[in-house]
């Protein structure tokens, strides 16, 4: 059967460079900081407008401070709930992507149900090679984090609870589905990885499923590819695919957060340098 390089050859052009985790959590961090400082401003101008006693404004008043205002009460995050058009779910993603009725939950495998409950939104987008190679990009938004928090912990037990020789493929056929966690870091709040690969007699692993999950604040980003090969090196190969051609919709995550950011072009000396090309097998 084909090797999973071949899912390389459906490039649909060069995907924007990766940035490293680090870098993606340092300018959600900071947009969230400006954010933050504009709606301070807002409500500080909103507070003057209402008449200030001059006293305070001008740092009388009996040594009396201007106290910030209060925080907002716990419980009033106001949770993007619904899917944008915008967001860049199929940049990178292999050509020609479609949208199907439903996932392909083929290329979520577990060893239970990971994904029970009810959610906001979703969007799924698809590709089908002609070498039977498959990818799968899934986003999905909950009504808060602590439902979107559930929904990957269940996802994590679901794996944990895999036997460790594997599942038997049926009586006499020689292969057993084997299941393994995947070390990831995806820039986002929360980051797993996983796969699922046939493992025959001989031990040659085929057929691999790899799935990762980035979540932030209250959404889901859910991308599995699946293919022919098998083994260590191929789950290596794939794992960085994913993650480079992920790149617009990882960086996009941090529209769900509790303090979302907001995307906008920023200046070429604000960019970190892109990573230098990998020659393609």
């Amino acid at each position: 059967m084909p090797d999973l390089d071949q899912l390389a050859g459906f490039d649909p052009g060069s995907p924007p460079p990766m940035l490293p985790p680090a870098e993606i959590r340092r300018r959600g961090d900071r947009r969230r900081r400006t954010s933050a400082l504009v709606v301070a401003g807002a409500a500080l101008a909103a507070v003057v407008a209402v008449g200030v006693p001059a006293a305070l404004l001008s740092g009388g008043g009996g040594g009396r401070d201007v106290q910030p205002a209060p925080s907002p009460p716990p419980g009033t995050t106001d949770w993007v709930t619904t899917v944008s058009a915008d967001f860049p779910l199929t940049a990178g993603f292999p050509a020609p992507a479609e949208i199907p009725a439903r996932r392909d939950a083929q290329l979520t495998p577990t060893c239970g149900s990971w994904f029970s409950g009810s959610f906001a939104d979703e969007s799924v987008v698809t590709y089908t090679g002609e070498s039977e190679d498959r990818a799968q990009r899934w986003l999905i938004l909950f009504d808060d984090d602590r439902a979107a928090e559930a929904s990957l912990a269940q996802a994590r037990a679901s794996i944990a609870q895999c036997p460790a020789d594997g599942i038997s493929g049926g009586p006499g056929s020689g292969v057993r589905q084997v299941y393994s966690t995947v070390p990831v870091d995806l820039g986002t709040e929360e980051s797993f990885a996983w796969t699922q690969q046939v493992r025959h007699d001989d031990g040659l692993l085929s057929e691999l499923t790899y799935v990762q999950i980035g979540r932030t604040g209250n959404a889901l980003y859910v991308e599995s590819a699946f293919g022919a090969a098998g083994g260590d090196q191929v789950v290596a190969e794939q794992s960085a695919r994913l993650q480079e051609r992920s790149a617009a919709p990882l960086q996009s995550m941090c529209l769900f957060a509790a303090n979302p950011c907001v995307i906008e072009s920023e200046a070429a000396t604000d960019r970190a340098p892109a990573p230098p090309a990998t020659p393609r097998r």
